[in-house]
């Protein structure tokens, strides 16, 4: 579509639901689309599932590592649309809030820089 389109104005969104789901991988996004890519539906699954993070399999500090090692400068979003959050969606919020802020601190999983 992007070549078909030609136009500056049009860009990808990686969503890690549909990329697990279809057996890929971010890198191969990237190998695919690369600057292209500016925006991503950052969650957990089973692959797949929309889910809050820590309640799929997805391992975040691996996700995280390919988006910086392809200099990724776009946004992360979160999209959490199982039906198991639908009477309480700040439940997930907040684990997903919960799971990654050791990033947000710039410690990673481990507690270093």
């Amino acid at each position: 579509m992007l070549q078909d389109v030609r136009s500056a104005g049009l860009k990808v969104n990686i969503d890690l639901g549909p990329v697990g789901a279809a057996g890929e991988t971010a890198v191969q996004w990237f190998d695919a689309f690369g600057q292209d890519i500016v925006h991503c539906h950052f969650v957990d699954g089973r692959p797949t599932g929309h889910l809050a993070w820590g309640d799929g399999a997805r391992d975040p500090e691996a996700d995280l590592a390919t988006f910086y090692q392809h200099g990724y400068q776009g946004y992360f979003t979160l999209e959490l649309t199982s039906p198991d959050y639908f009477t309480e969606p700040w439940l997930a919020d907040q684990k997903c809030l919960d799971t990654l802020s050791p990033w947000f601190t710039g410690t990673g999983k481990e507690g270093k820089a």
